[in-house]
């Protein structure tokens, strides 16, 4: 149990360093979105109206943010220090990490969209939408977008092949959401534009921000006015459906990915023990960039040959307290 606190308190250590570690990653982020929110609350006098739930549309942009962006940036960054590669050869780590990993995403997200949404709040439109908000489709909306910003990042994190490949795919549905998604651009601007909305139908984001948009005005049809909808025609039913199977498929996808790259290249050596985490250790010294990461590799190294030891010291003395029973029985 000590181990176990020790490896997610390592984990949330590495993403609180990688959500704070690039400022222009925070600006471009959610400052961005908490400033054109603001822009559309504060500025609603003018010839482009703003949508109706352009609060609702601001907290799930910036949830993409923190839970797709920085979460498969912080992915990548992990598995490229070999960090992955050395606890997914313990026991316990696995259940842990993953665990671990999204726990941090869920937390910092609900946090950040606390203060958007108590920012909203400051307006006296905004006070008066949330009496209409219907909470359980919006709830259902926001978790559907959340598990699935989150094993997106999983994906993204663990197939780009450097940092720069993870945020350069990452900003697409991050920037891609913004401007086509309700809060950049006004939806009841862009469904004027055929294109732009056929554009949005490749954003899986775009499926459970709908939801969530349609929970916070409360027109369960996926409708905003009588003139004006989301697109899915009769079909009101068409966001749920496609958000759960795009969330399935990224959990066997991610799945898939995980086995390639951490369980398949062993399994013939599994019958040979702890060969498994010298191969660890061995990937873990070739990706070392300093001499601290080197350090770190040789004392888990002397760990694992100390419990190494002590299991071969328990084995010895076994067979040896079994051979003088069978001495003992013969005679």
């Amino acid at each position: 149990m000590k181990n176990g606190w020790q490896i997610i308190r390592r984990i949330w250590t590495l993403q609180f360093e990688n959500y704070i570690r690039d400022i222009f990653n925070l600006f471009s982020g959610w400052i961005i979105t908490l400033v054109t929110l603001i822009v559309w609350l504060t500025f609603r006098d003018t010839n482009i109206m703003g949508d109706p739930f352009v609060l609702a549309s601001a907290i799930g942009i910036v949830s993409i943010r923190n839970c797709c962006f920085n979460f498969s940036r912080t992915i990548n960054n992990l598995q490229e220090t070999g960090f992955l590669m050395r606890i997914f050869n313990t026991k316990l780590a696995k259940p842990l990490f993953f665990t671990a990993a999204i726990l941090f995403s869920q937390v910092t997200n609900l946090i950040t969209i606390l203060l958007f949404f108590g920012i909203g709040m400051l307006y006296g439109d905004q006070r008066l939408k949330v009496v209409d908000v219907n909470w359980i489709i919006f709830l259902v909306g926001y978790l559907l977008l959340v598990i699935m910003s989150n094993a997106i990042g999983f994906i993204i994190g663990l197939t780009a092949k450097n940092v720069d490949v993870t945020l350069a795919v990452s900003n697409v549905y991050y920037f891609g959401s913004i401007f086509f998604l309700g809060l950049g651009f006004p939806w009841t601007t862009l469904v004027q534009f055929r294109g732009l909305v056929i554009i949005s139908y490749i954003f899986p984001q775009r499926y459970p921000l709908n939801i969530m948009a349609s929970g916070w005005i409360n027109r369960l049809d996926m409708t905003i006015t009588d003139e004006i909808s989301f697109g899915f025609g009769n079909y009101p039913w068409i966001p749920y459906l496609l958000s759960i199977i795009i969330i399935i498929g990224c959990i066997f996808l991610t799945s898939f990915i995980f086995n390639k790259k951490f369980e398949w290249n062993s399994k013939k050596y599994r019958r040979y023990n702890n060969l498994g985490k010298h191969i660890a250790i061995i990937s873990s010294i070739k990706r070392a960039t300093n001499l601290k990461q080197l350090n770190e590799v040789i004392c888990e190294r002397n760990e694992i040959n100390k419990n190494i030891l002590k299991e071969y010291n328990k084995k010895t003395k076994k067979r040896s307290r079994n051979e003088k029973r069978n001495q003992t029985e013969h005679k």
